[in-house]
Parts: structure tokens; C-alpha cells; sequence
């Protein structure tokens, strides 16, 4: 990792931890090397530095090229900021660069982030938590064709969403634990 990126990564981070008192977990999870595809949901334009801040390794935002040179790219595969906090389906975008740069894809759900006046009092807790990386051929699916296409890269797009959903109930669930 560049010393500049370690540097602006550590300090984010603590920032961030200072300003909201955010919760990060699943770091251990996160590959520290391989091209791999961080698929979050996106709810705040606070989202892309926060989940970049709690990954513990480098990762960029502009495409193909990231994934073949062995790095990780950070991709909503929503398309855009979902700002009524609900999970929506995948674009296929974020299937088409999985399958084209044949790199595993690694769920990740930020929750709190779309309350910035609310992080100051702790009104609100900013959550990130990272599910396991999944090869894009298992997402597919075993009876799916692999011709790429629409079809499968919408597939593997849809996969990735369902796993967001997942560490979203876990994030849930574990939250109202904490609250009990």
C-alpha cells in the first residue's frame, strides 16, 4: 500500500471514528491483495470514503484496468445513492466488471452514514460490516450459462445484492442485541 494512501486512510479513519464512533466489522475478511470488487450499498455520498476508510487495504473508484493490475475497485452496484436507506435491485454493471476482469466480489452494508446531524450527539451509530469475498461463478450460480451477457452479469449483480441483504439482517439483528 503507497505510504500517502496508508497515511490519508489512518487519519480518515480516525476522524471518522471521532466524528461518529462508527463500528467496522468483517476487516479480516477483506483479501490484502488480488484484484476484487468491494460491492456496497450506497445511501450517502459520505458512503465511498467511509467504506474506503474501514477497508484495510488500498482500493480506487474508476474501473477495469484497477481489477487486472491486481487492486480492489469499490463499486455501488445500485448505481446511485439510495437516500430512502432500502435496499434496491443491481445494475449490471457491477456483474459485467466482476466477470470481465474475472475477480471475486466482496459484499459490504454501511448503515448510519445517510445521518451526518445525528453523529455528533451519537444519535446515530455509522456501521460497516464486510461479508466473505465470493468468486462471481459461484454468485452465478452452478446450472447458470456463463456466456457473458446482460443476462449473467445481471445475475451475479442480483447474487451480490442478495449477500448485502444478508449482512444487512446480521448488522440488524446484531445492533438491537446491543440495544437490549
Amino acid at each position: 500500500m503507497g505510504s500517502y494512501y496508508s497515511v490519508a486512510r489512518f487519519l480518515a479513519s480516525g476522524a471518522i471514528g471521532l466524528v461518529t464512533g462508527w463500528e467496522v466489522k468483517g476487516r479480516g475478511q477483506v483479501p490484502r491483495e488480488g484484484g476484487l470488487i468491494i460491492a456496497s450499498n450506497h445511501v450517502s455520498f459520505w458512503d465511498p470514503p467511509m467504506v474506503g476508510a474501514a477497508l484495510p487495504r488500498e482500493c480506487y473508484f474508476r474501473a477495469t484496468e484497477v481489477l487486472k493490475g491486481g487492486k480492489a475497485l469499490l463499486m455501488f452496484p445500485e448505481g446511485s445513492r439510495m437516500r430512502d436507506g432500502e435496499l434496491h435491485p443491481a445494475r449490471p454493471g457491477v456483474g459485467m466488471m466482476a466477470v470481465n476482469a474475472d475477480v471475486p466480489l466482496l459484499p459490504a452494508y454501511i448503515s448510519g452514514s445517510h445521518r451526518p446531524g445525528l453523529w455528533w450527539r451519537r444519535g446515530i451509530k455509522v456501521r460497516v460490516t464486510f461479508g466473505a469475498p465470493r468468486p462471481w461463478k459461484e454468485l452465478a450460480g452452478e446450472d447458470t450459462d456463463l456466456t457473458p451477457g446482460r443476462a449473467l452479469y445481471q445475475r451475479v449483480g442480483d447474487a451480490v445484492m442478495r449477500e448485502i441483504a444478508t449482512l444487512r439482517a446480521d448488522q440488524m439483528q446484531s445492533a438491537s442485541r446491543g440495544a437490549a
